[in-house]
């Protein structure tokens, strides 16, 4: 893996927190009340595969589908181990980064230390959180590192929100949502660089965010702001 990748992955898992951590043989696999796939899964730490039916049946004694993560950064022999397993391929993310920049004053935006109501109606809506999911997720935002900064636009009803999580000097974008009746508004850019402008205030020189591969619709913009892809990841999992 190279230096980039491996401190972006470091970085990630440090502001995506599961609530639980075990180590099965070259795997260590995450519990966070099923709650994101990025926090109920099991990452490669080799060498080889060795514990990973282990991984499997302590995901399901957790009541999570058996999934693993797999980078782009790893040997590829690991991703074909688990195919002729018969693992399923599922979920192509690409991790992409850039320099913060300047900071732009962005109206119809403001950015929280913590999170009101009006900012959860939201991103439960857009994210399509279901009710039993909602303990694991807000567990996963309780556990971020600080400082946290949780943007929403002013207008009623709220139209854009998400959040941004510090560690190191690295800045890390998540749940950025815009209401459908609001896209081509240009919320998504407004929603960055809000996010980007608190974050250069707590000192972040980097920006990272994480985007489905087939993401049409915001994969054009985040490329127009200057987001660059450092490499991708991809789950298999199996019944």
């Amino acid at each position: 893996m190279n230096e980039n990748a491996r401190e972006i992955e470091r970085v990630a898992a440090d502001m995506w927190r599961p609530e639980r951590v075990e180590r099965f043989g070259a795997w260590n696999v995450g519990y966070a009340a099923g709650y994101s796939r990025r926090a109920n899964s099991a990452i490669w730490v080799g060498p080889g595969i060795d514990g990973l039916d282990d991984a499997a049946d302590w995901l399901r004694e957790h009541n999570v589908r058996p999934t693993v993560r797999l980078t782009s950064e790893l040997p590829p022999d690991v991703d074909e181990s688990l195919r002729s397993r018969g693992w399923a391929l599922g979920g192509p993310t690409l991790v992409m980064v850039r320099d913060v920049g300047e900071p732009v004053e962005v109206p119809g935006l403001k950015v929280m230390d913590y999170p009101n109501h009006e900012w959860f109606s939201h991103v439960r809506i857009v994210a399509g959180i279901p009710e039993n999911l909602e303990g694991g997720w807000r567990g996963i935002l309780s556990r971020a590192p600080r400082p946290r900064g949780f943007v929403i636009s002013s207008e009623n009803p709220i139209v854009a929100a998400g959040v941004g999580f510090m560690s190191g000097q690295w800045l890390g974008l998540f749940q950025l949502g815009v209401m459908p009746k609001a896209r081509r508004e240009g919320w998504g850019r407004k929603t960055v660089d809000a996010l980007t402008t608190w974050g250069i205030e707590k000192g972040a020189t980097k920006v990272l965010l994480q985007v489905a591969a087939d993401n049409s619709r915001a994969l054009p913009l985040y490329r127009r702001m200057g987001f660059t892809t450092e490499y991708e990841y991809w789950y298999r999992s199996i019944g």
